[in-house]
């Protein structure tokens, strides 16, 4: 398991990448079969993470869930790990149905659309990180208010 960015990056926002560490030696299908198998195993433990944070603390997890949501609906500014953060939490709040009416919100084409890269991409012309923070936020922002439509 490493971050997001690969070997000797930092988690962020809960996000992570997960590869196998041998690759020698080993066919594709086994591989496959290798990665399937763990990748199982971590979906059924974060399952079991998520049903203890609501029976232990459902209160304070959803306090951060709205604060997040309250903080990406409303920023005019914001940087990329803040709103991957953000981002995380209201994901989990929507899969945890502390808020639904973002169901179809697709979180996993948000967080690639608001790398800095994808912004500078999109708006075709050179952004200072500033410029790209705004811009950013205002994705967000229209992001949400389209799905409350």
């Amino acid at each position: 398991m490493r971050g997001v960015y690969g070997e000797g990056s930092k988690s962020l926002g809960n996000l992570f990448q997960i590869s196998n560490q041998t690759t020698l030696g080993n066919d594709e299908k086994t591989i496959m079969e290798k990665v399937e198998k763990i990748a199982i195993q971590i979906v059924n433990k974060e399952k079991e993470a998520r049903q203890y944070l609501l029976d232990e603390n459902k209160l304070e997890i959803e306090d951060r869930v709205h604060r997040s949501y309250g903080v990406l609906t409303n920023a005019k500014i914001i940087s990329t790990d803040e709103a991957v953060k953000l981002l995380s939490l209201v994901k989990l709040g929507v899969d945890l149905d502390l808020i639904k009416k973002y169901k179809n919100v697709n979180f996993n084409k948000l967080f690639v659309e608001i790398q800095s890269m994808n912004i500078q991409f999109e708006s075709r012309q050179e952004l200072m990180g500033r410029e790209r923070d705004i811009k950013r936020a205002e994705i967000i922002r229209r992001r949400f208010n389209e799905e409350s439509e």
